[in-house]
């Protein structure tokens, strides 16, 4: 607010996690906001009591497929970081030799093609630290996890 004028200012802070998927949201919330009666969200109400306890602990993949520019995007991203997902896969000691390595940040989007590249490449993944097992691991993992994709 600018006193003594008629100016009204907004600025917006986004977080990059946040703003990559900016028209993703953008499509959900457009669409959220035809079920809002008085100062109550219908879809929402529904989603977090039927829906969100089936959810908890999964992984979501972003479709980018429906960009307003029209433009086909084929690289699917995970809503987690390489950092997150490797906790989660139980190699939370090999993220600094990722980072360290070059593939990656700890605080990066995960990308499937990067996951597959290393999935198919074993000499990466033991250039990471991983042994036989780890890699095993890694491949069912990630298995898994274009299975729910």
């Amino acid at each position: 607010y600018c006193p003594d004028s008629r100016i009204v200012c907004e600025v917006q802070l986004h977080h990059v996690l946040f703003y990559r998927h900016k028209k993703i949201s953008h499509g959900m919330y457009k669409k959220a906001r035809l079920f809002e009666e008085k100062d109550v969200n219908m879809a929402y109400q529904y989603a977090k009591k039927y829906i969100g306890p089936k959810l908890k602990g999964k992984i979501f993949v972003v479709d980018n497929n429906d960009d307003d520019d029209g433009k086909e995007d084929s690289s699917d991203e995970i809503l987690m970081t390489y950092g997150q997902l490797f906790v989660r896969w139980k190699f939370s000691k090999f993220i600094d030799n990722f980072v360290e390595i070059g593939y990656g940040e700890a605080d990066e989007t995960v990308r499937i093609e990067m996951l597959t590249d290393l999935s198919e490449n074993e000499h990466k993944l033991t250039d990471i630290g991983f042994k036989k097992g780890h890699i095993d691991k890694y491949r069912i993992c990630l298995k898994e996890l274009l299975k729910n994709k």
